[in-house]
């Protein structure tokens, strides 16, 4: 039966010395050479930029990537502004707290748009990437003189939105896990039985 020729062709592959050997070598080269591999990816003007799109479009995770970034980004302008500095200079400092292109540029238009005095709504919607409410929400906080205040406030919000996501995301693979290796075993099992009840129907 097709379920146990599977299973043999399987057994054939993983026995097989290049698998042996080539798999364990692969990971092992992965796991010493990936990192410094990606960080000078990341230096590079092109693929730096292709690094840094990925997280963007991954479904779920990019809005978990957004809101965690969003938070370290508010929770240091709020900083910056509750000590005194210009919204400006905070923006520009606040660049520094996230190494993704899409998001320092983001901050960079904003700043952009501040200096040449337009009011902060319009300077946010330049940046093309932060989310509607949260620019509404700066808005509010603008006009009540509490700027710094809601930024950290939309921080908060935002990291623990995103352990809650987190967390909710670790549950959910329980069951998908369960799933996947209950198929596995029936496959197994079906692949081992099938053979004997094909032979016990041919006697």
């Amino acid at each position: 039966p097709w379920p146990t020729q599977v299973l043999i062709w399987l057994g054939q592959i993983i026995r097989h010395p290049l698998t042996l050997i080539g798999v364990p070598g692969l990971a092992i080269l992965t796991w010493f050479l990936g990192p410094p591999l990606l960080a000078k990816g990341r230096q590079h003007p092109v693929w730096g930029e292709r690094i840094d799109w990925v997280p963007l479009h991954i479904p779920i995770v990019a809005d978990l990537y957004q809101r965690i970034t969003l938070a370290r980004v508010l929770f240091a302008l709020s900083t910056t502004l509750e000590s005194g500095l210009t919204i400006t200079t905070a923006l520009t400092l606040a660049a520094s707290v996230t190494d993704n292109r899409f998001y320092q540029r983001a901050l960079s238009r904003t700043r952009q748009a501040l200096s040449e005095g337009e009011d902060l709504e319009s300077a946010l919607n330049h940046g093309a990437i932060f989310p509607a409410a949260m620019v509404q929400m700066l808005v509010v906080g603008e006009e009540t003189a509490s700027l710094g205040t809601m930024m950290s406030r939309i921080s908060v919000m935002y990291a623990d939105d995103a352990a809650h996501k987190m967390d909710l995301a670790v549950q959910l693979m329980e069951p998908i896990m369960l799933f996947v290796m209950g198929t596995v075993s029936a496959f197994l099992v079906l692949a081992a039985i099938l053979p004997l009840v094909k032979m016990i129907d041919s006697l």
